[in-house]
């Protein structure tokens, strides 16, 4: 990620789980000057197609790098976006555990 435009990081469609666990690590840059972010966020979807979100477990070595949000569109496809802070060469790694409907 090199924007701080809002981008979609991860998607699925909403027959297939109820509720998803996030673990999000998020590497900025490299060396001594790196800052780094771990964060858990739980997600869980109605039968309205509504999305509620929580984070929690925010662990940071410089401050959040970014903020996080979830939607679902006319699709029926919900969807995991980060928008980053700053515009600079970040690396994003997620684990996601969903539980089916």
């Amino acid at each position: 990620v090199n924007t701080t435009d809002t981008i979609v990081i991860d998607s699925y469609p909403t027959a297939q789980y109820r509720s998803a666990k996030y673990l999000i690590q998020i590497t900025d840059g490299t060396g001594p000057g790196a800052s780094f972010e771990t964060i858990e966020i739980l997600l869980l979807v109605d039968n309205n197609q509504t999305v509620y979100a929580t984070e929690y477990a925010v662990l940071s070595s410089n401050g959040e790098l970014g903020e996080f949000a979830a939607d679902v569109q006319n699709d029926n496809v919900v969807r995991l976006y980060f928008t980053a802070y700053q515009s600079s060469s970040k690396s994003l790694k997620i684990f996601r555990t969903g539980m089916t409907v």
